[in-house]
């Protein structure tokens, strides 16, 4: 379960308060900002990356993202690729 942050530079924070921070679960590779799956690949438990995601003309929406935990799919020994 990635813990991501999402980053705009026009937010003021309140003292003590971890604005923005959302705990969310997805597959890799099924979440709906495309971006997002490419830079999530090959991440291990507790490492931090910061991917910046273009929004047309606008500019760049910046996400901090550390994995928390993971399941893998079971695959069984004698299932057929």
């Amino acid at each position: 379960m990635p813990q991501i942050l999402s980053v705009s530079h026009n937010i003021k924070f309140i003292k003590d308060y971890q604005f923005g921070y959302a705990k969310q679960k997805f597959k890799v590779g099924d979440h709906n900002i495309a971006p997002l799956n490419k830079g999530l690949r090959g991440m291990c438990i507790g490492e931090l990356r910061r991917i910046g995601i273009s929004i047309g003309n606008i500019g760049k929406i910046y996400y901090e993202i550390t994995l928390i935990n993971y399941t893998k799919k079971y695959v069984p020994q004698n299932a057929e690729l």
